[in-house]
């Protein structure tokens, strides 16, 4: 237990007093100021990445409680559950079939393929942990080029690959309950994963930040009081147009909302107390005439529906009606603390 203490102890100390920009480390052409580049403190790879995930049934995971925030990938009936007590301590995990960031700084997860265009040619990479920050949010890089990747621009900003955007994957983030009772078959990442304690995943290494909306441990290139700084919001943007959907202003029950964002139609469906929200195209292709969508069931994996009869589950998947097997394209989109997506997306609309 004091080995535990110690370790976020330094944590916090690193985290503290890391606040110098890198003008003078950050080398070569980068596409946002590097005077706005900040060293997180524990070096590159000194937050470890978790490169060999290890899976487990529900049946077998004891350490996770029924509000405990997570992240859902699922990918041709495998899904996978990421929990936030485990990200919190590694930011990045090379999976099979996806690569999952989370910045608990920013509060914020995003899928990357692990496959990466090179010279016209797509090759298979592993992302690792920076230790660069840009507006306190995670940078990444590849082990294939060694460049540089912003999380929330979710772009390339530094190295060989230099304005190169991801592929990315579609992730889901809310509570382990919700999840249980949608997805049985699921599977979760093992606090087992030979790097600390399973006592320390048990503790969140930077103690009230989570909730303390006047504590950033690193600036921000712009500030935007209009709600708490620390409110989870889900932030969208499409083709420079901007939005933040809270879960404040979500009605009873499965929210269905019909939008047109940066001049693409989208759906955006979210639950207070089922604690989701999330945002797909509203076509499985760019010549299908628009769908409309309303609320499905809510029975099991069902939660919403469109006007052809196919009933979709929270992953944008068809899970019934004549598409089935068919998926809604995603949009760049992702739950986060506000004060971390107006920093990155200044003038966003609040709905």
């Amino acid at each position: 237990m004091m080995k535990l203490v110690f370790i976020t102890l330094i944590i916090f100390v690193i985290l503290s007093c890391s606040e110098e920009p890198l003008t003078n480390v950050v080398n070569g052409d980068w596409l946002i100021p590097k005077r706005e580049v900040h060293d997180g403190g524990p070096g590159k790879d000194g937050i470890p990445s978790i490169d060999n995930p290890k899976m487990i049934s529900l049946e077998n995971t004891d350490f996770l409680n029924d509000d405990d925030l997570v992240v859902l990938f699922g990918n041709q009936g495998e899904l996978s559950i990421y929990p936030h007590k485990i990200l919190d301590w590694h930011e990045i995990v090379n999976a099979q079939d996806v690569v999952v960031s989370y910045c608990p700084l920013t509060g914020t997860a995003i899928g990357l393929n692990r496959e990466i265009e090179q010279n016209g040619l797509s090759e298979r990479t592993a992302f690792g942990v920076s230790g660069l920050l840009y507006n306190t949010n995670l940078i990444l890089y590849d082990r294939l080029t060694d460049s540089y990747w912003s999380q929330m621009k979710n772009q390339c900003v530094g190295g060989d690959l230099i304005g190169t955007f991801p592929k990315n994957e579609i992730l889901v983030e809310t509570t382990y309950k919700t999840v249980k009772n949608m997805f049985q078959d699921a599977r979760v990442l093992s606090d087992k994963t030979g790097y600390y304690s399973t006592e320390q995943y048990a503790v969140y290494p930077y103690g009230d930040y989570k909730t303390n909306n006047n504590r950033l441990l690193f600036p921000i290139s712009n500030s935007d009081n209009r709600i708490p700084g620390k409110e989870r919001v889900m932030g969208i943007v499409i083709n420079g147009e901007a939005r933040a959907y809270r879960f404040e202003s979500l009605e009873s029950g499965i929210n269905v909302i019909n939008t047109n964002v940066g001049g693409v139609e989208v759906v955006v469906v979210g639950s207070k107390t089922s604690n989701y929200l999330v945002a797909y195209k509203n076509t499985f292709n760019d010549s299908q005439v628009p769908l409309t969508f309303t609320k499905g069931s809510g029975n099991g994996q069902v939660v919403f529906k469109d006007n052809i009869g196919n009933n979709y589950n929270v992953l944008g998947e068809v899970v019934t009606g004549p598409n089935s097997g068919s998926r809604l394209a995603g949009t760049h989109s992702y739950i986060s603390f506000w004060f971390a997506w107006a920093a990155f997306y200044p003038n966003t609309e609040i709905k």
